[in-house]
């Protein structure tokens, strides 16, 4: 009997391979999205609570092999600061606000 051990590549080594080939990446696809949600919001737009919950999705799989990454700042309007771990509460937050006015 003969056995094979295979290698599988990780998550990061997956995700610095797909950057290598397309650059792009699961965060840099985070970050471009809580950037676009939070210009959305910020400009009166509804209907996004499908798109936050994909981002929330996206984040938490980002957290399995790049946890360092979710304290990176994302710029709310006027250039205030905003963790990416935090932006779907904020977006959650400020539409059902926004529906309540």
């Amino acid at each position: 009997m003969v056995a094979a051990i295979l290698s599988f590549p990780t998550l990061l080594e997956r995700d610095e391979a797909e950057f290598d080939r397309t650059g792009t990446s699961n965060y840099i696809r985070a970050v471009v999205e809580a950037a676009a949600l939070l210009d959305a919001v910020a400009h009166g737009r509804v209907g996004l609570a499908l798109r936050i919950e994909t981002l929330a999705a996206q984040l938490d799989h980002l957290a399995r092999y790049r946890p360092e990454c979710l304290g990176d700042t994302v710029e709310w309007v006027g250039g205030c600061p905003i963790e990416l771990w935090r932006v779907p509460d904020e977006l959650r937050s400020n539409t059902i606000r926004a529906a309540n006015d």
